[in-house]
């Protein structure tokens, strides 16, 4: 066994040294993350606790040792070598912070394994820019580059309320061919942008009892006027009483829809509701509702009383804003970047890279989707760690010093790492594993619209809030929750996107530095749009340009409108016709005409309809809405819901099913029962060939872990060279350690602590016990036999005893437990006899 020291914080280099006082104590040590119930293994020379010493006496390099002391202090960098061979080696850092010596004639200090990982773990809730070329040191570090991504405007539910407090008795002298409009209602709910309240009861024009006008084009318009009692008394017989709906962009153009007509012949005493709907209203356009009281009879003069009750109104209708663009950082490369800042280090994430599951999703802030994009993109790998439970995820150090990020099948993998069959029987116990003790399960968001002061209406319809359910277990107590900070919420993304058109970059956002995260698909066409705007025209004579604002309704940059993009003014608009953009300010255009001439005599304020154009080089990211989603049920405006694919439901089943299988393992065929569900339970959809109900009952399957944990388990001599072997296929395989337990029964255990003993070439465990089926599947392939999908072996070794099939290794010992021989499939046909079973076993080559 040689020893090398090498000094890394200088150009000393390696350097090989006798041996050092206190690798005979050596303990290397394995440990599994207990906080949250991770599942990524750290690694560490007796967790810390034994020492180093280096003296004068032999050849220590103690001198520069002292040196590096004096010089570079706590942030020394000197790595300890042990080499077995050249095949076996392992190495830690030096922990100089720990450090005790006299100056002269020793120096001590702690050894740490995966110093990288120490840096990681201290650096963790360091807020990293991820769009500076500096890395937290002040080194030079290759910056992202946020892209475009099209966010599609997410039709949002709203309501506006008024109500009459009082009755209303209105007087008033009426001369012929004028009217007398009433609506003695006061604003009671605000939620559709531009709702107006009335300053009088009554009037003698109808821009008086506006009630909105769209800030957003706003689709399927519903009115309702529920019993409305009207009373016209005292009249001639030629007064007319009106209950009317008018809706455009002014009175004089609007369209007049008549609720409600009656012709004063006699006194008029009547109770009416009314539902009128308007398919679409553009921005700009408004609505009027009013009873109107008026004569068609020239020369007559009107006198009496019109006594109104009850006239509550409500408008609900779907806010549909502009569509967007906001910059946005592909999730892998921002960990990527995040780790390699603080630390240094590449990472190892085939799930969030190309062709993996998570590759599409794409983070934002609340600055990016505000459009604001001067102020850099801070996020640490503690934000990225609080929003894994997600997916059940978790990170460690690969031993190729890569970071390694994955699920939790990556954690548990159906590989063997080792086998040992020298177990000391006489230590090792069982006791029930407290992760999976619980009667409890809460899958949370901690972020979402529903939970603010000014929610959205019908933010109730969310799929991205809180989950809780309830298992069958009755005597533990325990509770497992996933908290996941990120934000998916649909409303909240539009609500923050939203304000990109209407606050300006000094105005500052609860929801700035809210991360968001928002599952992308790539944009494989130019997308077109066609939008009503309130713009001014203004002919540039001297330049022969079209300039065009609005006043401060719409940002342009945010809508993606670029120079040299087309911008058509369509029709019947004075400047109709196709142009090419000049300039961009956030509230102006400047255009050219393509085709045709235009002068001063289009200027002029007006609502405008215009068509502009998104390249999908230039946006090549669009979110993803309801793409593959089928059979969908209870989700407003599901074509334009972001993040489906991330509801709490689906979430549970595609990543937590295995863990809650384990914790319902001693009540199997019992459904876990949904109990809060905030908010839309009842969402409904089928994606992937999997329908799923959010608040659904759910019988969790597939487990890969028993409740089970195995402490204590010790094999003896082991050498070193095999521990190194068994840690590093840990940590690269992630696999279980099978041994025989003294009743000849397979134990296959996943290590929760793993303790090497150097001196004593002694391995202790503690493990988590694999799950195995009650069935077995045997399928022959080119060069091997799979069993159980898992375990590939060369030939096939086998013994049918007490009706059971016994699969062994090269060396006799089990591979598995016994199986029932009508529970054993080969390659997908099962037996009908235990004789047939033993013909096909004999088949196999």
């Amino acid at each position: 066994m040689r020893f090398y020291l090498d000094f890394k914080s200088d150009s000393y280099g390696k350097k090989q040294v006798d041996e050092i006082f206190g690798t005979d104590a050596i303990k290397f040590s394995l440990n599994q993350r207990t906080d949250g119930g991770g599942m990524a293994r750290d690694i560490s020379f007796s967790g810390g606790d034994i020492q180093f010493e280096f003296t004068h006496m032999r050849n220590h390099e103690l001198k520069q040792l002292l040196y590096y002391h004096r010089t570079f202090g706590f942030e020394s960098k000197v790595v300890l070598t042990i080499e077995v061979d050249t095949l076996n080696k392992y190495t830690c850092d030096l922990d100089f912070a720990t450090a005790e010596t006299d100056d002269l004639e020793y120096f001590k200090c702690k050894g740490i394994q995966d110093g990288a990982l120490q840096i990681i773990k201290r650096r963790k809730s360091v807020k990293v820019d991820v769009l500076s070329s500096v890395d937290v040191d002040g080194d030079f570090i290759q910056p992202l580059v946020a892209e475009n991504m099209l966010l599609l405007a997410k039709p949002v539910v709203q309501e506006s309320v008024w109500k009459q407090l009082e009755d209303s008795i209105f007087q008033k002298t009426v001369f012929v061919f004028n009217a007398l409009y009433v609506n003695p209602c006061n604003l009671a709910k605000y939620n559709i942008e531009d709702t107006y309240s009335f300053f009088s009861s009554s009037s003698s024009d109808i821009n008086d009892f506006k009630l909105v006008t769209a800030k957003n084009n706003l689709v399927n318009v519903k009115i309702s006027i529920n019993k409305l009692k009207l009373k016209l008394l005292g009249t001639n017989p030629f007064a007319n009483i009106y209950v009317k709906l008018l809706y455009g962009f002014t009175k004089e153009t609007a369209k007049s829809i008549s609720l409600f007509f009656a012709n004063g012949v006699n006194d008029i005493d009547v109770e009416r509701s009314f539902y009128p709907k308007i398919d679409f209203l553009n921005r700009g356009e408004s609505i009027w509702i009013f009873v109107e009281v008026s004569t068609d009879l020239a020369g007559k003069q009107l006198l009496g009383e019109l006594y109104v009750e009850n006239f509550n109104t409500s408008i609900s209708a779907e806010s549909t804003a502009y569509n967007s663009i906001s910059k946005s950082l592909r999730l892998v490369d921002v960990m990527s970047q995040v780790i390699k800042s603080i630390s240094g280090l590449d990472i190892n994430a085939p799930r969030f890279e190309a062709l993996g599951q998570f590759y599409d999703n794409r983070l934002l802030d609340g600055n990016f989707l505000r459009g604001i994009t001067d102020k850099g993109f801070k996020v640490s790998l503690e934000d990225i760690e609080n929003s894994l439970p997600e997916m059940k995820g978790d990170y460690e150090i690969d031993s190729n010093g890569k970071v390694f990020f994955g699920i939790e099948q990556d954690f548990y993998k159906p590989v063997q790492s080792g086998f040992f069959d020298n177990t000391q029987f006489s230590s090792m116990n069982k006791t029930f594993n407290p992760k999976y003790s619980v009667n409890e399960f809460n899958f949370i968001y901690e972020n979402y619209q529903s939970l603010k002061e000014n929610e959205e209406l019908n933010s109730a319809d969310t799929i991205h809030g809180e989950s809780k359910w309830v298992l069958f277990n009755k005597n533990v107590e325990n509770k497992k929750e996933a908290k996941i900070q990120w934000t998916r919420d649909a409303f909240l993304i539009e609500a923050t996107r939203r304000k990109a058109l209407e606050i300006t970059e000094s105005t500052a956002s609860q929801d700035d530095d809210t991360l968001f995260c928002i599952d992308s698909i790539n944009t494989t066409f130019t997308n077109t749009f066609t939008e009503v705007t309130d713009l001014q025209h203004t002919f540039d004579a001297v330049n022969y340009r079209l300039s065009i604002k609005n006043d401060g309704s719409v940002n342009f940059e945010s809508l993606g409108i670029i120079v040299d993009s087309i911008f058509i003014i369509q029709p019947e608009d004075k400047n109709a016709g196709s142009y090419r953009v000049f300039s961009v300010t956030p509230n102006s255009l400047e255009l050219t005409r393509l085709v045709g001439i235009i002068n001063s005599g289009g200027n002029g304020n007006r609502p405008t309809k215009y068509t502009y154009e998104l390249d999908q080089n230039i946006v090549p990211f669009t979110n993803y809405t309801d793409l593959g989603f089928t059979e969908t049920e209870n989700l407003n405006a599901a074509n334009s819901y972001s993040n489906r694919r991330y509801s709490a439901m689906r979430n549970i089943y595609n990543y937590w099913q295995s863990y809650l299988a384990t914790c319902n393992i001693y009540w199997k065929n019992n459904v876990l029962r949904n109990t809060w569900y905030k908010n839309n339970g009842l969402y409904t959809a089928k994606y992937d060939g999997v329908k799923l109900t959010e608040n659904a009952d759910f019988l969790p399957s597939n487990p890969i872990l028993t409740p089970m944990l195995y402490n204590d388990v010790v094999f003896s001599n082991v050498y070193f060279e095999d521990f190194i072997a068994l840690q590093n296929s840990i940590r690269n395989d992630r696999g279980y350690i099978r041994t025989i337990d003294n009743t000849e029964r397979v134990v296959k255990v996943y290590p929760v602590t793993m303790e090497y003993s150097l001196l004593e070439k002694e391995l202790k465990i503690k493990g988590e016990e694999k799950f195995e089926p009650i069935s077995m599947t045997i399928q022959t392939q080119a060069d091997y036999i799979l069993v159980n999908n898992e375990t590939r072996i060369l030939s096939l070794r086998w013994e049918i005893l007490n009706q059971k099939l016994y699969l062994y290794d090269q060396n006799r010992y089990r591979l598995y437990n016994g199986v029932y021989w009508n529970e054993v499939s080969i390659n997908g046909a099962v037996p009908s006899t235990l004789t047939e079973l033993k013909e096909w076993l004999k088949l196999i080559k």
